[in-house]
């Protein structure tokens, strides 16, 4: 089977992600029908269309969309679904996730989106279908039994069925529940002195369950390479954490935070960190022993990864004023995620698919000091925030001779001064904010989270590399930059 072959079974390679890969098969498709619904929103209103009509109008664009989806995923597991139970040597393998894909379009078909949130209608219609594609209800079972790839496609599609009509009955229900509960609500709560507003984004304090969700998007994203700055942006915004500015950047609107957050994210990067440097303590320890003189191995790798480090700790000291002023926006991270996404693709594609055979630095101990200048000097690109330090050091290492591998592990290291020096600079300036905003629980609940989360992230991410590159993350980015600039349009 041929690489794009696998790339269509897999979903775009959701099929190869460890833990429920029929589940991130289905939220990719969620994502996409977001992406699709904030970004002919934005179409809509940018040209004048009547507020009231626009959600009956962008109902049509994403069901549109799914339908297409449905036939574009329906064919392509049909085509390619025999010979992927061949590879994989089992019938409906999990790692074929075009078949959910399928049926979660399925699902999402024709929502209320108008009378209820978009959110409301796309979390129910992907756990109806999450719930049918697990207790497959008749004509399912029997279906999954039918020859090359029809059995692979056709339950999820009649589970697909069955979750939309689910989806549909149980959001038009809630819209009458509401509808005959409004004129009780009001009258109850007439008489009650209204509840303040919420405070206003810059007052705001970091809540202990918000130092838990970023602690886990800090140890997911910092070391993968899709842009830990990207998803904690949109993770602030999500928990009201940050806000767009009435000024712009040279790029437009920027990004607006609550005065600790920025710090805050910043500080919990030493739970990435720790998680590196328990991972890697035989090389940590060999580092140390070479600083004291008693390891020239050890002392070697601390100056290549000081080599590389240097670069972008100079350009960040002279830049780190404009940088914030300029590039912390929605544009920024937008063009950044869809750069890096594509310069990931063409990365493997020219320098690891098509030169497999060519000789590579296969360890740490081999790695040259030209090698590791080059790969610091790349990292400062990573100041441009969405690029992902991860994405650069990789893809440089990859450039300049480095396996997949040796690459990744590189780029962990070279994590440990870079974003170090950034923690205890953060730290230092910031203690007193952040104690007032987030105090001393939230700070360790962070730590901890972003540590226990960035264990799993690493050791993940080197079983992923060994077997499927870095095109899934490239494709991933790509497809969050397009969601992202449609969300960002339509909040604004």
């Amino acid at each position: 089977m041929s690489k794009a072959a696998k790339l269509v079974i897999t979903g775009l390679g959701t099929g190869y992600l460890p833990i429920a890969p029929g589940t991130w098969g289905s939220l990719a498709v969620c994502l996409l029908y977001l992406g699709v619904a904030w970004g002919s929103g934005a179409i809509l209103g940018a040209r004048g269309i009547p507020r009231e009509q626009v959600p009956d109008m962008v109902n049509v664009a994403v069901s549109l969309m799914m339908l297409s989806l449905v036939v574009l995923s329906s064919t392509g597991c049909v085509a390619f679904g025999r010979i992927a139970e061949t590879v994989f040597g089992r019938k409906d393998p999990r790692q074929c996730t075009i078949d959910e894909w399928a049926g979660q379009a399925v699902a999402l078909l024709l929502l209320p989106i108008g009378r209820v949130s978009i959110w409301m209608a796309v979390a129910a219609a992907f756990l109806a279908f999450r719930a049918m594609d697990i207790l497959k209800p008749s004509p399912a079972r029997r279906l999954e039994k039918l020859p090359q790839g029809w059995g692979v496609l056709l339950d999820d599609l009649v589970a697909g069925v069955y979750a939309n009509l689910i989806a549909q009955v149980a959001l038009r229900a809630l819209v009458l529940v509401m509808a005959a509960a409004a004129p009780v609500a009001t009258a109850v709560a007439a008489p009650i002195i209204p509840a303040p507003s919420s405070p206003p984004v810059m007052e705001q304090k970091i809540t202990t369950g918000q130092a838990a969700v970023l602690g886990v998007v800090e140890g997911l994203t910092e070391y993968l390479p899709v842009s830990s700055t990207g998803h904690l942006i949109l993770t602030g915004q999500a928990m009201g954490l940050t806000r767009f500015g009435d000024g712009s950047g040279l790029f437009g609107p920027k990004v607006v935070k609550v005065p600790a957050i920025d710090a805050f994210e910043i500080v919990i990067q030493l739970g990435a960190i720790l998680a590196v440097a328990g991972l890697y303590r035989k090389r940590v320890a060999q580092m140390a022993m070479g600083l004291v003189g008693r390891s020239g191995d050890g002392l070697r790798l601390a100056g290549l990864l000081l080599v590389a480090f240097l670069p972008s700790a100079v350009v960040g000291l002279l830049l780190h004023k404009p940088i914030k002023e300029h590039l912390f926006g929605p544009m920024p991270v937008c063009i950044a995620l869809a750069v890096g996404g594509a310069a990931m693709i063409a990365a493997e594609y020219f320098f690891w698919i098509r030169n497999r055979a060519r000789p590579r630095t296969a360890s740490l101990d081999s790695v040259a000091f030209r090698q590791a200048l080059i790969v610091g000097l790349v990292q400062c690109l990573s100041l441009w925030p969405g690029t992902s330090r991860s994405m650069v050091t990789i893809v440089a290492a990859l450039i300049v001779g480095m396996d997949m591998v040796t690459a990744a592990e590189f780029s962990f290291l070279l994590a440990l001064p870079t974003l170090g020096a950034a923690t205890l600079y953060e730290g230092a300036k910031n203690l007193d904010v952040l104690l007032a905003s987030a105090g001393p629980g939230g700070l360790v609940i962070g730590l901890v989270v972003s540590w226990i989360v960035a264990v799993l992230a690493v050791k993940g991410f080197v079983r992923w590399l060994t077997r499927h590159g870095l095109i899934p993350f490239g494709v991933y980015r790509l497809l969050l930059a397009g969601v992202l600039y449609a969300w960002f349009l339509s909040v604004r």
